[in-house]
């Protein structure tokens, strides 16, 4: 009887196991920079006739498998996951940004101005209404990047 219950206890763990293995390569996973555009992209060094647009996304709990596109200007140009960023360097000018999430279209307007850097967060909403934009600090935007990893964008200007 003792044997019967190990047995069943194996089994048991072993389902789990399986069950936890198959849910983690379900996760999409995103398609990171290598370490030398990553490093570029986390340098303060930046020329006067072009602005950089962080899109950083946090870690969180809601929706953290999922991978979010970022949209520019009506063009897809990358998708973030949960601990990345997206790094674009932009000629000075007026750009929309939005995010289709659930069919809900949320759109942050930026004036970049050459010289400059504009962090922005990607947020998830607890209720159904898809992903929006929130500006940060500088200082917080920086600090961020330096502990996420860096997407490849699908930008061209």
């Amino acid at each position: 009887m003792l044997a019967d219950y190990h047995a069943n206890s194996m089994n048991m763990r072993f389902c789990l196991l399986l069950l936890v293995a198959a849910a983690l390569s379900a996760c999409p996973s995103p398609n990171i920079s290598p370490m030398s555009r990553d490093k570029a992209a986390k340098a303060s060094i930046l020329r006067a006739d072009q602005a950089r647009l962080y899109v950083l996304r946090k870690s969180t709990f809601i929706a953290g498998g999922v991978m979010i596109p970022v949209v520019l200007n009506s063009q897809v140009v990358g998708q973030v996951a949960v601990g990345t960023y997206l790094m674009l360097e932009l000629k000075p000018g007026h750009y929309i940004l939005s995010s289709t999430l659930e069919g809900n279209n949320k759109e942050y307007e930026v004036d970049a101005a050459g010289g400059h850097s504009y962090f922005i967060e990607q947020k998830i909403g607890w209720l159904p209404g898809g992903a929006y934009y929130d500006p940060v600090s500088d200082s917080e935007g920086r600090s961020a990047v330096q502990k996420l990893k860096r997407v490849q964008e699908h930008f061209t200007q």
